[in-house]
């Protein structure tokens, strides 16, 4: 890199370096997923991770392959912050809803933003301080040069 995108911001789900300030069985499990993958997780290998877990204990507890019997199941989902379908995105929960009222109707309830900079060349994740500590990573407002 030329130095062109230092600084930009992104909103995600999930940031590149998210994966070191998980614990150590996230590490593990997610250090494995790369190496048969041979790629670095992303916000598409997450989200896969936990829609693949909704989608299997769904079909579970349904016992059946009948859409309207999965669907009826993820309606009573619900999946604690140390479920292992939760252990790399972290969220507080997952749950889906039938309140229309809710922005994320018949989705999951619980997901959060954070948002990534390009520090010294690399996506580091600036917010929420939650996921890493606070000032870990600060976020470097842009500056005007004359």
């Amino acid at each position: 890199s030329n130095g062109t995108a230092e600084g930009v911001v992104s909103s995600a789900f999930w940031c590149v370096d998210s994966l070191q300030y998980l614990g150590e069985e996230a590490q593990r499990v997610g250090n494995e997923m790369m190496q048969a993958a041979g790629i670095e997780m992303n916000e598409v290998s997450v989200s896969a991770w936990v829609t693949t877990a909704c989608l299997l204990d769904s079909i579970n507890r349904a016992e059946t392959l009948d859409r309207e019997g999965i669907a009826a199941a993820l309606k009573t989902l619900y999946f604690d912050a140390d479920h292992p379908a939760n252990m790399f995105a972290g969220y507080e929960s997952v749950s889906f809803g039938e309140n229309p009222d809710v922005p994320q109707y018949n989705q999951n309830q619980n997901v959060h933003i954070q948002f990534c900079q390009i520090q010294n060349g690399e996506w580091v994740t600036v917010y929420p301080e939650s996921i890493f500590g606070e000032n870990e990573n600060p976020l470097i407002w842009p500056y005007v040069t004359e």
